[in-house]
Parts: C-alpha cells; structure tokens; sequence
C-alpha cells in the first residue's frame, strides 16, 4: 500500500511531505492482495469487507471447505458441512484438558499463584 502510494506520488511528481495528496493517493488505491481486493471505502479509512471460505483443516485427510463468510450478505456466515474437531467428535471441545495429561500448567499442579 504505502509503496503503491509512494511511487504514484513520483510519478505525479507531488513530494511524499504533502499530507493531504499522500493521503488523497492513499485512499485511492485498489489493489488485490492475499485476501482479496484491497480498497479504502470512501468518506473512511476503513478498508472495504472482504469474505473468505471457512476450511476445517485436518493434517491427514487435508482441507475441507466448510462453510463461507460473507460481509456483505444477509446471511453473514453460513456453514454446508458440520465442523470435525480433533477425534473427529461433532461437538465443540471443551477448554479443559485431560487431566492423566503430564503437564506442568496444569492449575491444580502449577507452583504459583495469581492471587
């Protein structure tokens, strides 16, 4: 973005100290980046809502695209197939964890206090 903004500045010929053109080059750049379209939205210096497809990743049996999230929709986020957590279980881990687990930041094992 800043280097986009910087080299159209040079070619317009208009020096980088000039805030209110820096800032006129800046809101006016498009470009598309690593997550889709990059933009500023007018009267903001918010960028525009971009969505993304949700993927439940699996180490063996690869990524599955699960579902779409999408900003500008009635429907913000949406999900065709049912999330699989770790041992493929359809419900939702607790934060807990096991508790035979070795584990020295366990809070019933660990040597210090917070209070």
């Amino acid at each position: 973005l800043m280097v986009q903004t910087i080299n159209e500045l040079n070619q317009l010929g208009v020096s980088v100290h000039d805030n209110s053109e820096f800032m006129r080059v800046l809101r006016n750049q498009r470009f598309t980046g690593a997550t889709g379209e990059f933009r500023v939205v007018e009267g903001t210096n918010d960028r525009t809502s971009i969505g993304f497809q949700i993927y439940n990743a699996r180490h063996v049996e690869g990524n599955t695209h699960i579902g779409d999230y999408s900003p500008s929709s009635s429907t913000i986020i949406s999900f065709f197939k049912e999330v699989e957590w770790p041992g493929l279980a359809k419900a939702v881990p607790t934060d807990m964890h096991e508790s035979d687990l070795n584990c020295d930041y366990y809070k019933d094992k660990a040597d210090f206090s917070l209070t």
